[in-house]
């Protein structure tokens, strides 16, 4: 599912996607087979500061499902981490073919054990 809105300078664009992955492999305490399952999801914002300078920014993130922990109580855990992303940045085009711009990225990734992620970046885009 997505939806997307625009209203001036501003333009906002949204989507959620669900998955499910059948498994003979994967049962619960009681013997039944368990799916796994996860929700993916991102927010998208850009704003248009002035001709050719623009500015936006994005959240994402991934929500995995719960199988058993294969103990007598079954306990419900999460099969992978939860992953969430943060990213801003901004951009000028110097012309209708030339494109720079300059990001930055944070992952987080929950209960991993690892620190998050961090990403700065800067790019040239020519067409041609």
């Amino acid at each position: 599912m997505s939806a997307e809105y625009e209203w001036r300078h501003l333009s906002l664009i949204g989507e959620w996607a669900a998955n499910r992955w059948e498994s003979p492999n994967i049962v619960d305490a009681g013997g039944s087979r368990r799916d796994l399952t996860v929700n993916g999801f991102y927010l998208e914002g850009r704003y248009k500061l002035r001709p050719g300078w623009f500015a936006g920014g994005r959240y994402s993130g991934l929500r995995y499902g719960t199988i058993g922990d294969g103990g007598p109580s079954d306990r419900g855990v999460n099969w992978d981490w939860d992953v969430d992303r943060y990213e801003f940045g901004t951009g000028y085009w110097f012309t209708d073919e030339i494109l720079v711009k300059v990001t930055a990225q944070v992952n987080a990734i929950d209960d991993s054990g690892d620190d998050d992620d961090s990403i700065l970046g800067s790019q040239l885009t020519v067409r041609f």
